[in-house]
């Protein structure tokens, strides 16, 4: 099945959430012919789609492009009208004035210019929450997934654990039967398969559990029993582990300084906080207000009209306040702004050296297990099982040699699960997976 990557996630939810889906899409109590199924990809487009975190990260996009819209709008100009010389009337006594008025407020040294490079980058710092949103979602959701592949392998292990048991027991009734053992070895070899239908519904229930989480990752709103999970836990695990070239620590650091997107919503905070000083010294300076106005003034007899026009320019005089306070908290502002982004950079690093090494040692310990562990086991256990129905041996070695298989079958889709979890972790951590390393071709 083809791996989903974390940088084109990320850069496709950026640019529409309504994605294609490229998977078989789910249909519930349809006929025979079209099988339900749901896919790793499937999955990630449906949370893409449905996934209520990542449409709430959207709102805050729509915002920051309120913002920006607000920052750098045009102050509106103000038009001013008054009449004189009425009387209560409405007829005129005196001199009639009217005055006409328009005023245009001008700012000045860089304030609008600062307040909208603050509104870019409160926009930028937007885009970059909503990029981690969707690759934290995308590495839960992929954990809750092989937690359901994890659930479906022990389930099937579990059953035919079960189903091999059943003929383990229809053999030991017949030697019963025919006088070759004691009964004893039924009652036991009956308890066992007891203790098997039990480990069965136990990975049901495990599975279910997988499911509903699932779909609530992904919005589904199907009922979870009709939902078939496809994929393998081996899926890339054949892969040759990347080397210490392709997988060097600060070889993924750069990479991380690229596409994590919570450094770059710090980045994006800090570069804010710094415009957002420079505005405030900029409103040190007060703005202009130009105005043009025409006086109109007609006498009672009509013949000492007298119309007169005029320029204005006003502006607040800065003797008390001169915005110490508002530059006094965006250097505040900057100042922790820049502590964020060291902090970032020191969790990016202690982020990827954790995963780094759990990946490194779960790579390892699925060589062991396919290739040592789960063989040895099984071919123990069909030794066992070839020489008990001859009779060449008791019911307790053959249980012992099935429950030692059955550990180590179930410990191999836990080493296959932990593998696959690990890799999805350093893709968290890196922001991006793996094959953007060239690690794996």
């Amino acid at each position: 099945m083809r791996r989903v990557g974390l940088a084109s996630t990320l850069v496709t939810g950026l640019v529409s959430i309504a994605l294609t889906a490229t998977w078989i899409e789910p249909s519930f109590g349809a006929s025979e012919e079209r099988q339900p199924g749901l896919t790793l990809d499937g999955a990630v487009r449906l949370a893409l789609e449905r996934n209520v975190d990542v449409l709430v990260s959207r709102f805050g996009l729509d915002r920051a492009e309120a913002n920006r819209l607000l920052a750098t709008a045009y102050p509106n100009p103000e038009y001013q009208f008054s009449q004189e010389g009425l009387s209560g009337g409405f007829e005129r006594e005196t001199n009639n004035i009217q005055y006409h008025r328009i005023e245009q407020t001008i700012e000045g040294f860089g304030t609008r210019r600062h307040r909208r490079i603050a509104a870019d980058a409160e926009l930028d710092e937007a885009r970059a929450e909503f990029q981690d949103t969707v690759r934290l979602l995308v590495f839960e959701l992929k954990k809750t997934f092989y937690e359901a592949l994890l659930a479906h392998a022990n389930l099937k292990a579990a059953e035919a654990n079960l189903a091999r048991f059943r003929d383990v027991v229809a053999i030991t009734d017949l030697r019963v039967q025919q006088g070759e053992i004691p009964e004893a070895d039924l009652i036991r070899a009956q308890v066992e398969a007891l203790r098997f239908e039990d480990e069965v519904a136990s990975a049901g229930l495990a599975l279910a559990a997988a499911k509903t989480r699932l779909a609530l990752l992904a919005g589904l709103e199907e009922p979870v029993d009709a939902i078939e999970i496809i994929g393998s836990l081996d899926q890339d695990s054949d892969d040759a582990t990347p080397g210490e070239a392709e997988l060097g620590l600060d070889r993924l650091i750069e990479l991380a300084e690229v596409h994590r997107p919570d450094l770059a919503a710090a980045q994006a905070r800090r570069n804010r906080a710094d415009s957002e000083v420079k505005l405030n010294r900029a409103l040190r300076y007060p703005d202009l207000t130009f105005g043009v106005q025409s006086e109109q003034s007609r006498g009672v007899q009509g013949n000492d009209d007298l119309s007169t026009f005029g320029l204005g320019l006003g502006v607040t005089l800065p003797i008390w306040n001169r915005n110490q306070g508002g530059i006094a908290l965006a250097q505040a502002d900057l100042r922790h702004a820049e502590a964020r982004v060291r902090q970032r950079d020191q969790v990016i690093r202690a982020e990827i050296q954790s995963a780094l090494n759990q990946f490194r040692v779960s790579a390892e310990r699925v060589e062991a297990v396919r290739t040592r562990l789960v063989p040895r086991a099984e071919e123990s256990q069909k030794i066992a099982e070839a020489l008990y129905e001859e009779g060449a041996t008791n019911l307790l070695q053959l249980l012992d040699a099935q429950r030692a298989f059955n550990e180590a079958r179930l410990r191999s889709h836990q080493i296959l699960f932990e593998y696959q979890v690990s890799r999805s972790l350093l893709e968290r951590a890196v922001g991006t997976e793996l094959t953007a390393l060239g690690a794996h071709q």
